[in-house]
Order: C-alpha cells, then sequence, then structure tokens
C-alpha cells in the first residue's frame, strides 16, 4: 500500500471506529464496540489473507499478550520460525494460519477500549479445541515494541539471524505520543487501575527505549535523566549493536494543533 492508503485507511478507522454510544459509558464494558473495527480490517486486510500467505512482501511481526496466561506472544511471519508451521502430528496452530486480520484485531484490544480477542490456538480431531484471549501488546513490556522486534530479528531461537552491528542494522521506531507530564490525567485516567495500567506501560517503554539507547548509536537518543544522560558514553559491551532512531512527540495542547493523531495508530502497528 501507498502513503495515502494507508493514512486513508487511518482516517477512515478514526471515523467509524471510535464512536461511543450512552450505553457504553462506565467501566464495565469496553468503551468502544469492535464490530465496525472487525469490519474494516476485513475489508483492508480481507477476511481470508492469514500470517503466512505469500502475497505479504516484508517480513512482518505483531506483538499481542495472551490475557489467559499472561504472556506476550510475538507472531511473525518468518518461515523459518519454530512455530511458523506446524506438522501433521502437532495440534496446536501455526502462526502461517492464523487470520491476519484477528492477528491484528488482537493487537489492538486495548483493556478498557476494545474487548479481547480470542484465537483457536490448538485444535484435535475429536476434541474441544484451545483457545487463549489475546489483549493489546501495549499491556506487555513490550508497549514500545522495538526491544522485541530487535530480539526477533537477532536471537537464534526466532532463527532469523540478521547481523548485528551499526553497519549491519538499522531500527526505526515511531512513537505515538507520550502524555504530557506537566497536564493533569482526567478523571477516568485517574482512577485507580487505569492509572496503574497506563502508568505501568509508561514504565515499560521508558524501560525499553533506555536498553535501546544503550545498545545503539542513535543520533535521536534523548537525555533518559540527569543521572544516566543519554547513554552515550555507556555503552554496553563497549560497541553498538545497531543503529536505533526513536520519533516521538510529546502530546502538550501546543503539539495536538499541528500534530492531530490518536493512540490507534500505535495498537494497529503494534
Amino acid at each position: 500500500m501507498s502513503v495515502e492508503d494507508l493514512i486513508g485507511h487511518y482516517q477512515r478507522l478514526g471515523r467509524e471506529v471510535f464512536s461511543r454510544g450512552w450505553f457504553r459509558e462506565g467501566v464495565v464494558r469496553a468503551r468502544y464496540d469492535e464490530t465496525t473495527l472487525v469490519a474494516n480490517l476485513k475489508r483492508v486486510f480481507g477476511k481470508d489473507l492469514t500470517l503466512g500467505d505469500e502475497s505479504l512482501q516484508t517480513g512482518l511481526l505483531i506483538v499481542t499478550k495472551r490475557l489467559d496466561t499472561g504472556s506476550p506472544w510475538p507472531l511473525g511471519n518468518n518461515p523459518r520460525g519454530r512455530y511458523f508451521k506446524a506438522k501433521p502430528t502437532n495440534t496446536w496452530i501455526s502462526n502461517a494460519d492464523y487470520p491476519l486480520w484477528k492477528v491484528v484485531r488482537a493487537s489492538t484490544a486495548a483493556p478498557s477500549y476494545f474487548n479481547p480477542e480470542r484465537l483457536t490456538i490448538a485444535s484435535e480431531k475429536g476434541k474441544k479445541a484451545v483457545t487463549g484471549t489475546f489483549v493489546d501488546g501495549g499491556v506487555s513490556p513490550f508497549n514500545n515494541p522495538s526491544l522485541q522486534a530487535f530480539m526477533y530479528a537477532t536471537l537464534d531461537g526466532y532463527n532469523v539471524k540478521w547481523k548485528t552491528g551499526p553497519e549491519q542494522l538499522l531500527l526505526v521506531s515511531v512513537g505515538t505520543g507520550a502524555a504530557d507530564p506537566s497536564q493533569t490525567p482526567s478523571q477516568i485516567a485517574a482512577s485507580g487501575a487505569i492509572k496503574a495500567l497506563f502508568s505501568l506501560m509508561d514504565d515499560c517503554a521508558a524501560v525499553v527505549e533506555i536498553m535501546m539507547q544503550w545498545m545503539s548509536s542513535s543520533p535521536t537518543a534523548r537525555v533518559i535523566d540527569r543521572e544516566i544522560g543519554d547513554l552515550r558514553a555507556d555503552m554496553v559491551g563497549g560497541a553498538p549493536l545497531l543503529s536505533y532512531l526513536r520519533y516521538n512527540v510529546t502530546l502538550s495542547p501546543s503539539t495536538r494543533k499541528s500534530y492531530k493523531t490518536s493512540l490507534f495508530v500505535g495498537w494497529i502497528v503494534g
């Protein structure tokens, strides 16, 4: 898809998906109905396109979290991956066979915004299928998925086996905006569990950013704090493992005027 196509899909999703009815007010129900989101994802990707489809022209990694076990699930289309294709004797479902729209939908299921997505993860003849409940990978340690992407590309277990080094590997991370610390949280965000959840997500993203700057050569490295600085002089192992670019914006009243977006784009990307 062209950039123009992507922008068009994104703007349409924003208009059609984020509409709230009076019966969805409160904390018991998700704020938004996923029915319209599902219909749009099927329209964009097709209901039969799978994660292993040969029409996908790039490597793809989507980070989601299995809520019923609490474990992050990085779902990728690397054909050499251990779980990409099951053998006839296996009962688990191949990564390659997951419908793409369902995997993307799972990665958008931010708690309190959308209901979780259920995926069939194992099936055996004569027995009840095993399903998992999946939510946005942002509530795992990989709210900023840069570290997971780097591990996926380089750790032997994932079997992608890209070479490390700043001349070999460039990782570009595009954020969806950081909360302005000078602004008072809304009443809903300030309530108990929701506030704790978003605080934990921010903490995880901050740790990932520290790790990525610590391991990389990064022209965009920011000052983390006055104690550790930007880590340029404190490279882990003494040499960078990759080049890393991080782009984000503080969502202050002044930047909102020129940077009109929503956190949803981050849930779509993973």
